[in-house]
């Protein structure tokens, strides 16, 4: 979270603590609990579901 906090101060000019970054972390995935099992139930009522592995690595 100290990096999403320094992104939002350098990018925006708006410095967050890393207190309301969970917050709103927290707050974000109540809010989003019923969409993320309508999706998880519809890819597991799905015959065949494809999922792209490729990856990004971030240097800090």
């Amino acid at each position: 979270m100290c990096r999403t906090a320094h992104a939002q101060r350098d990018l925006f000019n708006v410095p967050v603590s890393t207190g309301t970054i969970q917050s709103f972390i927290h707050g974000a995935a109540g809010a989003l609990t019923l969409t993320f099992d309508q999706i998880s139930q519809a890819i597991l009522a799905e015959a065949v579901v494809h999922f792209d592995e490729a990856g990004m690595r971030v240097e800090a």
